[in-house]
């Protein structure tokens, strides 16, 4: 009886695998990095520049370029510009007077300037003129007429 009890503690204090159970195997073995050469000519004005990269890292910048590219489509490339304009001028005396009117396309939220310059002249002013563009705060189309004059030099006169 002694020998049946010392022999059950026994059992009880070996480790005991149980069917189904796979048998202990050596430590997983850990991946090696793998690198991506990234080419920065564009940056480095070395033939063949560019840095290495893990390809964890490249799938962030990839994923990021995209989201980017994504956010960027949303967005029109341009948030106005004119796109028609006809001018009429008249003779006055020494005086060249020109109405202008110009059709504007507003895409882009909020205060959006389209530059508008006019050198050599006398612009009158304009409701949508601050500074030397046009500033719509709503997309769509503006009609936009501008009263510009010119002083003409007579022969021998400099303006």
């Amino acid at each position: 009886m002694r020998l049946t009890t010392a022999a059950a503690l026994l059992l009880l204090a070996l480790p005991v695998a149980v069917a189904g159970d796979p048998p202990p195997g050596p430590p997983p073995v850990e991946e090696p990095k793998v690198w991506i050469h990234a080419p920065a000519e564009d940056l480095l004005p070395l033939k063949g520049a560019g840095f290495l990269i893990t390809i964890e890292e490249y799938r962030k910048l990839l994923e990021l370029a995209r989201s980017n590219d994504a956010a960027a489509r949303e967005k029109p490339p341009i948030a106005g510009r004119l796109v028609r304009g006809t001018c009429e001028a008249r003779f006055d005396g020494d005086v060249l007077r020109i109405t202008a009117k110009y059709t504007a396309v507003v895409q882009g939220e909020g205060a959006v300037e389209i530059p508008f310059h006019v050198e050599g002249a006398a612009l009158e002013p304009m409701p949508s003129l601050r500074g030397d563009a046009l500033v719509f705060d709503t997309p769509g189309t503006h009609e936009v007429e501008a009263q510009i004059t010119v002083k003409l030099a007579r022969e021998g006169e400099m303006l």
